[in-house]
Formats: structure tokens, C-alpha cells, sequence
């Protein structure tokens, strides 16, 4: 065997020692196949031509799947009998598996074109492969359990979650080292493929495991029956497949020939196959965003038109209520005001009530001074959130001015004004706006004063009375208590021939006469009724009373 230097390069580790050895024994491996090949050129004298000629060539401690464009004639010797062959050879490998892997691709997005949904591009994925056993003799799809689409986030750290094995192919899914769902938010728990996903996302690139550096784990390196020449499987790749490049949607594995070298090539055609799944997710995403976005827009436009015929319902029913309306920001401007809160507080209209409002010290000119204090507590309790609500009175400089419609007076007084504030908040629980409702109370308050003066002067009558009552009590004691003892000793000294007299009906009338300025004169009956100093015979006087006024009658 003599060969050029071109060839020794084919030969790799079996250079230079091949040089001038049997071939049987250098090519050892394959002579059965070339022999075969070689018999027409020595036997028959018969030039030989083959194309991408499949050949299976040790390198480099490797089985490896060639491929060889070939010329084989034989060298003629003097007696007509051919003295040997010469093999003129161009090595086709590279073409033949990188046109191969192009079928694969291309197969791959004939089929995922096809999918409606993001389940059925896994499953069509995986069908696809399934006629390419030796440059893809097993494949693994993990994807989000919830099969949803992944959300754009700051980084993909952020999209981190819980994964399942949505389908495989060539491999059973029972091996050990293929877990059915693993979390990459549990760090502990991370290990073997899912501990490669997790770099895969986070560094955002394609994971390679190798058998001969001990990162691909042990029961993913075996022989798959059917495929890849079922030999042990000696490179995987770990690669996310992310949308709108933020978190990922789903992990593809991958696990290449065995009797082909990893090189840049086989990355690229990894990287390949991830477009086209990346690819076809999105642009299923993108017409499913689409059709959201579009009933989103509708859904917007009809909302939009709703919210302005309720913003005008709004302003009308504001601008004709007859309390005041205005609503504030938390830095105390106000953002909305009705006709009727500028005339309560006094703000004249065609002013710019905003720019009036604008500072602290502006609204503080129109209130009056011993109220401001209790705005500024009520304000405060609304900012802190100790209470939603609350309901306060105060008086602005702005004076009241009213008629009395039964005597047509002028009423005048502090115009009061009655405010129930509100907070609303937002959805971190910050007060966004405080709404306020205001009306106008200075009447209740005027009536208030005018009936406490009212009955002020009442009651300082009622004592005055009292005191004239208690006097003249006192003044009329005294006598009317000599005369009742008076009376008494009479009575009771009259012997049994004046009790006769008594009865005379001249005498009864002429003591009638005596006694009639007494009795007569009602405010004395009234005194004589409250004294409390009457004698212990009263009883007799005020029955000798009507016995008298009887007699007189008669």
C-alpha cells in the first residue's frame, strides 16, 4: 500500500505506518467491503467507478460513518495481467451528512408548518425525526405544563419554572436519567438533564454534554435499538426554545450520530433544528397575539366609547348637582371641580381654579382661620389610611347672605359648609384621588344660634317670673296668715248663740262683704294656693269660703 499525502491525512492515526502494509491489514476494518471492489480491477481488468460510497472508517478512536467518491483501474503489467489497482478516492462525508441534515430541517418545518397549536408543533417535531434514525437517533421536548405562552420578563432568570416531558422519541421514558417533570426554581432538586436546562436559560445558550468528558449522564449514553447505528450514544445537546428571545417556552433535546464526529457543523445543525421549532412557536404565538390584540382593540374601542358616554353622563350630572363635587391628587391639587363647589368656597368661575389651588397657602385665604387646623387633621387621617372617610364642618371668609320669607328680613351670618371626604386607592393600596362632596349648612347653623338665643331669653324670663312670684309670696305671707289665725280665733271662740247667728243669713252676707276684696282678686286666690304657711285649720276656712259665697248667692 503506497498512498500520496493527501491520502495519509484520510488515514489519521494510522499514518505513517501504513506505508507499505497489506492493505487487508491497515484497512482491516472495511477490506471485506474493498475487496469486493477491488476484484473487477484485478480480476477482470475492469476500471471502477462509485459515488458516495458509504464506508465506515476508524479515527481517532472512532467508528465513523464516511462517505467516498471513487475511481479504482488497474495497472497493467508486460504480460497482460494487472500488477495491482490504483484507488483514486475524494471523500464526501461533510456534503453527504450536511445535505442530510438539510432534509432533516426542511422535514422539520414542512411538519411543524402544519400545527395549530404549540402541543401539536412538539408532536410534529418528534414525527418528523422519526424517518432520520441515524442523524437523530433520540429526541426529547419539555415544555411548560400549563402549555401556555411565556411572558416577556427583564431577564430569563425571571421565567424560570416547572417543566414537563411532553413526548420523546428512540428512547424509552422510563430511563432513569429522563425525569417526567423537574422545577428549575428548586435549586436543590436540579440535577442531570434538568440541572442542564437550568444553565441552558440562564446563559442563554446551547448545552453539550459529552460521554467522554462524564457530563452526559451514564443511562443516556447507551445504544438506541433502530438508531444511530445502535451504537452508545456519545453527544446531547440541551437547548431552550424561547419566545420574543425572553423566557423559555419549552427544553429540546437532542441526541446526535455516534459514528459522526461533534464539530462546528453539528452544532449548526442543532441550532437549526431550534430555529425552526423557535420560529414556528412564535409566529403561532404572533397570530394567536394577533387575534387577541384584535379583540383587545374592539374590546378597547367599545370600552373607550362606553367610558366617555359615562363621562359625559358623569359631567352633566356633576356640572347640574347641587352639592359640590371635586375630586384631589394626594399632593392636594384638584383635578376636577363643579360650578357649585367654586360658588360654596367662593372661587369666582371664570378664574383658573387649578392655578388658584396650586399652592397650600391659596386655599388656606378662603377658609377661616380657626377651621383650617381641622381640614389639615381630617386631610392627614385620609393619607395615612386611618380612615376611609370622613365628615367635617367649616367656615370660609365668604359671608352668608339670606332672606327670611315669612317678614322678608335680611339674614346674614359665617357661611358653614359641610364636607364628606373619600380615598380611593390604587392597586398597591396608595391613595390615589380623594373624592369630596360638598354643601352648604350655614341656614341649619343660623337657625341653631337663633333658637339657642331664643331660648336663652326664655329662660331668663322664667326666672325672672320666678323671682317676681317668690317676692310677692313673701309680701303676702305675713298678713294673709294674720288674718287665717284671725279667722281660726273666731271660729273657735263663738259660743253655740253666735254659731246661730252664724247661720243668720244677714249676718253671712255681711261678712261676705268683709272677705270679698280677698277672694275676688285671683292672683291672691293663687298666692293663697301656693302658700306653704297655712294654718293647720285651713281645711275649715276654705270650707267656710264656699259656704259664704253660697249664702251670698242666695
Amino acid at each position: 500500500m503506497i498512498y500520496n499525502e493527501a491520502c495519509g491525512t484520510l488515514l489519521g492515526e494510522k499514518h505513517p505506518y501504513a506505508m507499505g502494509r497489506s492493505c487487508s491489514e491497515i484497512q482491516a476494518e472495511i477490506w471485506p467491503q474493498m475487496s469486493t471492489l477491488f476484484q473487477p480491477a484485478l480480476l477482470e481488468g475492469k476500471a471502477i467507478k462509485s459515488t458516495k460510497e458509504l464506508s465506515f472508517q476508524e479515527r481517532n478512536g472512532l467508528l465513523e460513518e464516511t462517505y467516498w467518491n471513487f475511481i479504482i483501474f488497474p495497472l497493467i503489467g508486460e504480460d497482460g495481467y494487472a500488477l495491482g489497482a490504483i484507488h483514486s478516492l475524494v471523500e464526501l462525508s461533510a456534503h453527504v451528512i450536511n445535505e442530510r441534515r438539510a432534509n432533516v430541517v426542511e422535514k422539520l418545518k414542512e411538519r411543524v408548518s402544519t400545527g395549530a397549536t404549540i402541543s401539536e408543533i412538539w408532536n410534529q417535531c418528534l414525527d418528523s425525526f422519526e424517518a432520520y434514525p441515524e442523524d437523530v437517533p433520540f429526541a426529547l421536548i419539555y415544555s411548560n405544563d400549563d402549555d401556555s405562552i411565556s411572558s416577556a420578563s427583564s431577564s430569563w432568570a425571571n421565567s424560570l419554572k416547572k417543566y414537563q416531558l411532553h413526548g420523546s422519541l428512540g428512547i424509552n421514558q422510563n430511563n432513569a436519567a429522563i425525569p417526567k417533570t423537574f422545577d428549575l426554581t428548586e435549586r436543590k432538586s436540579v440535577y442531570g438533564l434538568a440541572r442542564a436546562c437550568r444553565s441552558a436559560i440562564i446563559g442563554r445558550r446551547t448545552v453539550v454534554l459529552r460521554r467522554h468528558d462524564n457530563t452526559l449522564p451514564a443511562d443516556l449514553a447507551t445504544a438506541i435499538p433502530g438508531r444511530g447505528w445502535e451504537d452508545p450514544i456519545e453527544t446531547v445537546c440541551v437547548m431552550p426554545i424561547a419566545v420574543n428571545g425572553a423566557g423559555a417556552l419549552a427544553f429540546f433535546i437532542i441526541g446526535f450520530n455516534p459514528r459522526r464526529p461533534f464539530n462546528e457543523d453539528s452544532l449548526q445543525f442543532a441550532h437549526n433544528l431550534r430555529d425552526v421549532l423557535t420560529k414556528s412557536s412564535s409566529l403561532l404565538n404572533q397570530a394567536k397575539f394577533e387575534e387577541i390584540h384584535d379583540n383587545l382593540s374592539t374590546q378597547l374601542k367599545i370600552s373607550t366609547l362606553r367610558a366617555a358616554r359615562n363621562e359625559e353622563k358623569f359631567t352633566r350630572m356633576a356640572e347640574t348637582a347641587p352639592i359640590g363635587i371635586c375630586t384631589f391628587r394626594p399632593d392636594g391639587k384638584p383635578i376636577y371641580c363643579n360650578d357649585e363647589y367654586l360658588d360654596l368656597v367662593g372661587v369666582p368661575r371664570e378664574y383658573d381654579w387649578k392655578a388658584l389651588w396650586d399652592s397650600q397657602a391659596t386655599w388656606q385665604e378662603v377658609v377661616h382661620p380657626d377651621d383650617i387646623q381641622g381640614i389639615a387633621v381630617a386631610w392627614e387621617s385620609l393619607m395615612t389610611k386611618e380612615k376611609a372617610s370622613v365628615a367635617f364642618e367649616y367656615r370660609v371668609k365668604r359671608p352668608w347672605h339670606s332672606v327670611d320669607k315669612a317678614t322678608g328680613s335680611e339674614l346674614t351670618g359665617p357661611t358653614w359648609l359641610m364636607n364628606n371626604v373619600a380615598s380611593e386607592l390604587d392597586e398597591n393600596g396608595d391613595v390615589a384621588y380623594i373624592h369630596a362632596w360638598l354643601h352648604e349648612t350655614s341656614f341649619r347653623h343660623y337657625t341653631e344660634t337663633l333658637l339657642s338665643s331664643r331660648l336663652q331669653e326664655a329662660l331668663e324670663t322664667k326666672r325672672a317670673s320666678e323671682n317676681f312670684i317668690d317676692m310677692v309670696s313673701h309680701e303676702l305671707r305675713n298678713p294673709l296668715s294674720a288674718i287665717l289665725q284671725s279667722a281660726d280665733g273666731i271660729i273657735t271662740g263663738l259660743d253655740d248663740q253666735e254659731a246661730r247667728k252664724r247661720k243668720d243669713p244677714k249676718c253671712s252676707m255681711e261678712f261676705s262683704k268683709l272677705l270679698r276684696p280677698l277672694f275676688c282678686v285671683h292672683s291672691i286666690r293663687n298666692a293663697l294656693l301656693m302658700t306653704s304657711c297655712a294654718s293647720r285649720n285651713s281645711t275649715r276656712i276654705f270650707w267656710l269660703s264656699p259656704r259664704i259665697r253660697s249664702h251670698h248667692h242666695n
